[in-house]
């Protein structure tokens, strides 16, 4: 996709190929994966002050990073939750294979709070990450990283209203047919959504609602046919839509 929104595992690998292609990239970053000195740096350079960003050149392109006091809040209770329980499994050796990514085997069947991961974590409050090779302002990268719920939504109406799935094909050409053919519906949807305002379900409810009766004159063969009356609201959509009625 040129000048895309991806939410994809990044590596140096994908980050060639998308380059090779001449595709600009913003992905959603690990920070979790990072290096203890690169977060130290990203969390003095933020200095927890609301809205801050800051950008670091890295292998996998720009490491665009913001601090946020509203996100610092809710992932400072997620990590409470989290210790909470660790020190909970702690006391109960037995249970003590429930997975808890603070909980360390340090050594065989010795397990203990992973102090060093806690502490990476608390850096971290508050602080998103996003790479990028685009070399636009750190608010532009961000702001258009949140427009991923377009294609989020995009996804829901594939799979929910125009029933990408299930696929009861089994040979690649008429699979790929009927993927097509549902990309196509959900353009034609995307731009009724534009001209109307109304969401894909509300639309093609009303659509359906338009039916014929169909009489055949059995001495003239002639077929006779009787719409049932379009409604204002209809009529108001396929003009906004440019359609006759």
């Amino acid at each position: 996709m040129k000048n895309g929104v991806l939410d994809t595992l990044i590596s140096e690998k994908n980050v060639k190929e998308l380059i090779l292609r001449g595709i600009h990239y913003i992905v959603g970053g690990r920070l979790g994966n990072i290096s203890s000195s690169l977060i130290k740096l990203i969390n003095r350079r933020l200095k927890r002050k609301d809205g801050k960003t800051t950008r670091l050149k890295t292998t996998n392109g720009y490491l665009v990073c913001d601090f946020s006091k509203k996100r610092y809040a809710k992932d400072l209770y997620e990590l409470k939750k989290q210790i909470r329980k660790a020190k909970e499994l702690l006391k109960k050796p037995d249970k003590i294979l429930k997975r808890n990514k603070f909980v360390e085997n340090k050594d065989k069947n010795k397990f203990r709070l992973n102090k060093e991961l806690v502490k990476k974590a608390r850096l971290l409050l508050g602080i998103k990450g996003y790479y990028t090779n685009l070399k636009k302002s750190n608010r532009f990268v961000i702001k258009h990283y949140y427009y991923l719920w377009n294609i989020e939504k995009a996804f829901r109406i594939s799979k929910s209203d125009l029933k990408v799935r299930p696929i009861y094909h089994f040979k690649i050409n008429p699979t790929e047919s009927h993927i097509l053919i549902c990309f196509m519906a959900l353009a034609v949807v995307k731009y009724m959504e534009i001209k109307t305002g109304r969401s894909t379900q509300k639309i093609i409810r009303l659509l359906k609602s338009i039916t014929d009766a169909r009489i055949l004159d059995t001495v003239t063969n002639e077929t006779i046919v009787f719409r049932l009356e379009i409604t204002d609201e209809i009529k108001r959509l396929l003009k906004q839509m440019h359609l006759p009625y």
